[in-house]
């Protein structure tokens, strides 16, 4: 899935927060597994977020042909991200339609790039001064 939007929840644990609608196949497989990863995407990787958001159609949601590995957890965390978060579920809270996901950092990692944007309905770039 493509989240809207993630925050940084507490520095001691390391906590961040999620929400999800619970209508996303996403919201079960966190629930079953204990565990979530965070993929945060490249400017250039527009199409891979289009896909989970559902823009291009239910079967493009799956993601097999991206490179991937299995975190500790079990969490996929894509290879080419630009960063990335392996998190446990430390906490769920109800949001009306959604859940409230909060996650525990176990690792994280990060390369060089910049950072895919979404704003005002559309990708956006950083523009920098």
């Amino acid at each position: 899935m493509t989240a809207s939007s993630l925050a940084s929840a507490s520095l001691d644990p390391p906590l961040v927060l999620v929400c999800v609608n619970r209508n996303a196949l996403t919201h079960a497989l966190i629930a079953e597994q204990g565990a979530f990863g965070i993929n945060i995407l490249r400017s250039d990787q527009q199409e891979v977020s289009s896909r989970c958001a559902g823009f291009l159609g239910a079967k493009a949601h799956f993601l097999d042909d991206q490179p991937y590995r299995t975190g500790e957890s079990g969490a996929p965390l894509l290879e080419d991200a630009l960063s990335w978060l392996e998190c446990t579920l430390w906490r769920s809270y109800d949001a009306g339609d959604h859940t409230i996901y909060v996650g525990e950092v176990q690792s994280a990692g990060a390369t060089e790039g910049e950072p895919l944007l979404w704003y005002q309905r559309g990708y956006r770039e950083l523009m920098l001064k």
